[in-house]
């Protein structure tokens, strides 16, 4: 008898459990935060690119023309 106690504890095991919920929902929401900071960080890098001087930006290797084509990908949609 003792055996079918342990087969039948054993049955309800975690992986019979049903999803975290909680854990996906968290993963998800971090996800969703990263990409928002990812996107303000190029957003705001775009904005200092514009704000060089053209000797600024010889200095760094760039040309006004780079910065325009950068600062056209500032879409969200993109």
């Amino acid at each position: 008898m003792g055996s079918i106690d342990t087969i039948c504890a054993e049955s309800e095991t975690p992986s019979t459990k049903s999803p975290d919920w909680l854990g996906i929902l968290r993963a998800a929401a971090m996800a969703i935060l990263e990409q928002f900071s990812d996107r303000r960080a190029k957003r705001l890098s775009r904005a200092a690119l514009r704000s060089l001087t053209a000797d600024q930006l010889r200095d760094v290797g760039l040309t006004p023309d780079d910065v325009r084509r950068e600062a056209a990908k500032s879409s969200f949609w993109r």
